[in-house]
């Protein structure tokens, strides 16, 4: 089942996060850029047919805010749907039912994937079964005996051994489904009755639940929800765990789903530049935020360091820094921010070119020039 998550604003650039499959080519809760993970899948896929293996795997498509997944799915190497990612994703893409205006964002996210990938990857192609056939045992008798042999055969098979096949098979593949159903729906049972205790804060059984759960297989939903009871509890050991020892994926996620006195306690027990760099900006230490160095610079940091600059009255460096984010909504506060300081600088002109008689004009002016001040340091 594939989701496709709507995400309001301005242009992004697509990263793909596998968070399930065993193998060593898969970079599991790893951000890796689109078209890269594209090549990465059209090689894997072309290897597992090679080899006749499978290899299944989950991933999802995120943005460079790293906020929520624009796709989310499941891909089997080696299983012969789709020769990439991108093929897997556009062939599953139609099968979401949406509204008219979700339907303009589902074709302008298939634009933009087809934007980042060179045109051999776009390749649809059509495969079809064969079976292997053993030379030395192809049947060298004339058609005509083949077919009485076949058919006399056929015969008595059918009389003989067909119900009691047919019944066996069934009665074998009923159960081995009824079973997995069974399981699947205890299981799905249970999570409900986790929630449903966890909204009447007993949260303990859900936390046990997730506990004992491999962390690679877990859905994005289901890793944030169990992240956040460890960090509410502090429990930063195993924060990094289910993280894959990342500590700038902690931060990232602490960043956006926690307050700062969170991120000020895993800091100390774990400093990265990543941690400094949002703490600063939550303090409104634009100076630190501007001058840190080494820090992975994510789309959403990029507009924080160009807000910083903004704040700090350095407008070029600002609409220099806005160009690697490419936020609409910070472009026009820089645009805003210009537009303040362009009329503050016209009043002051006006008030200089006035007797000190005009001692009404100056205090309108005065007035007019500080409201516009108040603007611009309350942006």
């Amino acid at each position: 089942m594939a989701i496709l998550f709507i995400k309001e604003g301005g242009e992004s650039v697509l990263y793909v996060n596998f968070t399930r499959g065993k193998h060593p080519k898969i970079r599991k809760h790893e951000r890796i850029p689109f078209a890269e993970a594209v090549a990465l899948s059209q090689e894997m896929e072309m290897e597992m047919r090679e080899k006749e293996e499978k290899v299944e795997s989950y991933f999802y498509v995120i943005d460079t805010e790293f906020e929520e997944e624009m796709y989310e799915g499941a891909f089997v190497f080696g299983s012969l749907q789709a020769p990439n990612l991108f093929i897997h994703i556009k062939n599953h893409l139609p099968k979401i039912r949406m509204n008219k205006e979700k339907e303009k964002i589902r074709l302008a996210f298939i634009t933009e994937m087809e934007e980042l990938i060179d045109d051999q990857y776009k390749v649809q192609e059509h495969i079809e079964k064969q079976e292997n056939v053993d030379g030395d045992k192809v049947s060298h008798l004339k058609k005509w005996q083949r077919r009485c042999i076949y058919g006399l055969a056929g015969l008595f098979a059918v009389t003989t051994v067909a119900v009691f096949a047919f019944f066996f098979t069934q009665v074998g593949s009923i159960n081995q489904e009824y079973q997995t159903l069974a399981n699947q729906v205890d299981e799905r049972e249970r999570l409900i009755e986790y929630y449903e205790e966890a909204l009447l804060d007993d949260t303990d059984p859900i936390k046990e639940y997730y506990s004992t759960q491999n962390s690679n297989e877990l859905s994005t939903n289901e890793r944030n929800i169990y992240a956040g009871y460890l960090a509410d509890e502090e429990d930063f050991e195993a924060l990094n765990t289910l993280f894959s020892d990342d500590h700038g994926l902690v931060v990232d996620f602490l960043s956006m789903h926690k307050d700062e006195d969170v991120l000020q306690a895993y800091h100390e027990a774990y400093p990265t530049n990543e941690g400094e760099f949002d703490l600063a900006f939550a303090d409104e230490d634009y100076e630190t935020v501007v001058s840190l160095e080494n820090v992975e610079v994510t789309n959403r940091r990029s507009e924080m360091r160009s807000y910083a600059f903004l704040k700090l009255g350095n407008v070029e460096r600002a609409q220099e820094e806005l160009e690697r984010s490419e936020s609409a909504e910070l472009e026009e506060l820089v645009e805003r921010y210009v537009q303040l300081e362009s009329e503050i600088e016209a009043l002051d002109q006006e008030i200089d070119g006035l007797d000190k008689d005009d001692e009404e004009e100056i205090e309108s002016l005065e007035e007019e020039k500080a409201e516009r001040q108040e603007k611009l340091e309350s942006l």
